[in-house]
């Protein structure tokens, strides 16, 4: 009886240290917080908030000049019957780009999208921007099919692959410079 329960209290503090012990390690600094599709015109366009704080090492960096770009990452996916709704196949992918510069010489910080640029004062007023997905076409009208049931996903993850090669290096093995968010999902119907 008494290596039952040691065998008890070992899954339990196990599952505790996972449950919680994960969260206190890897704190998650890019939260997409709620994200919708809205119908206009028959096409249909993206919404969404993403909460973004940099690291340390990070806002050191983009001190430095430093350019980082954002990827906005949204996929629909059509629900498969034949996999048990396991695996959904891509109806649509659309990714955007977005970078975050500092100027040292007029302390502003810079936000760019596509041909497209805006300046800061300060590093949370750029963030706050670059978390307010606004309205991009992500689905046309036909690609949705009526009375079909369809799973859409957003992310957005920092681009390491656009860091200058020194930094790139860096980024291959620390969490540091691995930064994304989470796939936030949700359904949407015809």
């Amino acid at each position: 009886m008494k290596i039952n329960y040691q065998k008890h209290y070992l899954k339990l503090l196990l599952l505790a240290v996972l449950v919680f012990g994960a969260n206190a390690v890897y704190p998650q600094e890019m939260i997409v917080e709620q994200a919708v599709v809205n119908e206009l015109n028959d096409d249909y366009y993206l919404s969404a908030t993403v909460k973004i704080k940099l690291n340390d090492v990070l806002e050191e960096a983009l001190k430095k000049g430093v350019t980082l770009y954002f990827v906005s990452d949204f996929e629909l996916g059509n629900k498969r019957w034949y996999t048990l709704y396991l695996w959904h196949m891509p109806v649509v992918k659309y990714s955007q780009s977005y970078g975050l510069s500092f100027n040292a010489l007029t302390r502003n910080y810079r936000l760019t999208y596509g041909g497209l640029h805006q300046s800061f004062n300060n590093l949370g007023d750029a963030l706050a921007v670059l978390g307010k997905i606004g309205r991009p076409k992500v689905i046309a009208h036909y690609h949705l099919k009526s009375g079909r049931k369809y799973i859409a996903k957003l992310r957005m993850r920092l681009d390491t692959t656009r860091l200058p090669k020194p930094f790139q290096i860096n980024a291959i093995g620390s969490r540091d410079w691995n930064l994304s968010s989470d796939w936030f999902s949700w359904q949407i119907t015809k």
